[in-house]
């Protein structure tokens, strides 16, 4: 179809190819979030007091201004949300996405850590390499969405 309309160069095999095909799985995954990620930050933009955006504006703030001093720091907590959300989805919940699109091919392109499990403890029928791969996985997740949120609250708590 995209050589049909004149895109020859865009039509590669998008999930064959082994540096394309976690692109692919990446933008996929990306789309798929995009909806939840537009509603949690509409949310947060809806808690942000029109008041304070009215005094920025007349004290001569213009928009960035705006969005560096009054919007980002009021969203900071709907941010911290969102970057553990992304990253431990990244991180355990692509596996839907790769088994239905790719299997983990071509090759092992594909195989992140949580498909990598599946595969160990279900394919090769290793249980306590996936067992012990699996808590890895969460104790990594753990440490980084902590770290992300401690670092969301005690730097908030500093700043007041």
């Amino acid at each position: 179809m995209l050589r049909a309309i004149g895109l020859a160069p865009l039509a590669i095999e998008w999930l064959n190819g082994p540096t394309s095909a976690l692109l692919s799985l990446t933008a996929v995954a990306l789309w798929s979030f995009f909806g939840l990620g537009v509603l949690t930050y509409l949310s947060g933009l809806s808690t942000v007091s029109e008041e304070v955006v009215e005094a920025a504006k007349l004290d001569g703030a213009g928009f960035w201004r705006l969005l560096a001093y009054i919007i980002m720091p009021l969203m900071k907590p709907v941010i911290g949300y969102w970057a553990v959300l992304c990253t431990s989805g990244i991180l355990i919940w692509m596996f839907p996405l790769i088994y239905a699109l790719t299997k983990g091919g071509p090759g092992t392109a594909t195989v992140l850590p949580e498909f990598l499990v599946f595969t160990t403890t279900f394919q090769f029928l290793d249980r306590g390499l996936g067992a012990a791969i699996g808590m890895a996985l969460f104790l990594f997740v753990a440490l980084v969405s902590a770290f992300v949120v401690r670092r969301m609250y005690v730097e908030g708590a500093q700043k007041k």
